[in-house]
């Protein structure tokens, strides 16, 4: 992770936030992403625009750099 030049985060929007298995790499592996662009990617029958948003809101508090483009998958039938 460390030597990676970005981070790119592709999460299923799970009770409109992230899953905990994300949260917990999250606060374990934050040093080594401090600083880093990061790039949010959300699916979900919604699309996941909430848990992007709490995730851009974490990442700003780990000192990440996420990026204004955060795409959203809608899950179809």
């Amino acid at each position: 992770m460390s030597s990676a030049a970005a981070i790119v985060i592709v999460t299923p929007q799970y009770n409109w936030g992230y899953p905990a298995p994300l949260k917990n790499a999250l606060d374990h592996l934050y040093q080594k992403w401090t600083g880093k662009p990061l790039v949010i990617v959300t699916y979900g029958g919604h699309g996941g625009n909430k848990c992007a948003a709490q995730l851009r809101q974490v990442a700003a508090g780990l000192h990440m750099r996420p990026v204004a483009t955060m795409p959203g998958i809608k899950r179809t039938k």
